[in-house]
């Protein structure tokens, strides 16, 4: 039903010609785009992956808030020490993506265990893809996200 989804990719090539100009663009461009415009609804919350950096403690207060959780400080503790990087990365497995809709590999994962957790730092972007397909992802955000959405993301 799903016809195979996600895709199975043996190369680095073909995600990207997938998702910058095959048939993934606009599911990886659009979705961004999609949703910003409802940014300021007052059931909408958005984090930068920065901001979380800076002050993952404050960010676990504010979304608790958000969503009307009271946490005592030992809660708010470890939440905050459960979503740091060492943490994460120690249970890097459980963010693995499964082909939960793919016929000939139905419970296989996408990727090698724990590779989604990269190094827990920002531009990092720049020692995974090479310089011509930085470009290619240049280019698609420039002609896929509004300037507004540019501008929050700290591109331009």
């Amino acid at each position: 039903m799903w016809g195979d989804f996600p895709p199975v990719y043996t190369s680095k090539d073909q995600l990207m010609a997938d998702f910058c100009g095959g048939p993934l663009t606009e599911m990886v461009w659009g979705y961004p785009n999609a949703w910003f415009e409802y940014k300021d609804d007052p059931n909408v919350l958005i984090f930068t992956f920065e901001e979380m950096l800076r002050d993952r403690e404050g960010h676990v207060k504010k979304l608790a808030a958000f969503v009307n959780v009271d946490l005592s400080p030992a809660q708010v503790a470890k939440i905050t020490h459960l979503t740091s990087f060492a943490e994460m990365k120690r249970v890097a497995d459980r963010f693995d993506y499964m082909l939960w809709a793919h016929r000939q590999y139905p419970t296989s994962k996408v990727m090698q265990a724990g590779k989604l957790l990269r190094s827990g730092k920002k531009s990092e972007g720049g020692k995974f893809f090479t310089p011509d397909e930085m470009a290619v992802i240049q280019s698609h955000i420039q002609t896929h996200f509004s300037d507004d959405l540019q501008r929050f993301m700290g591109l331009i």
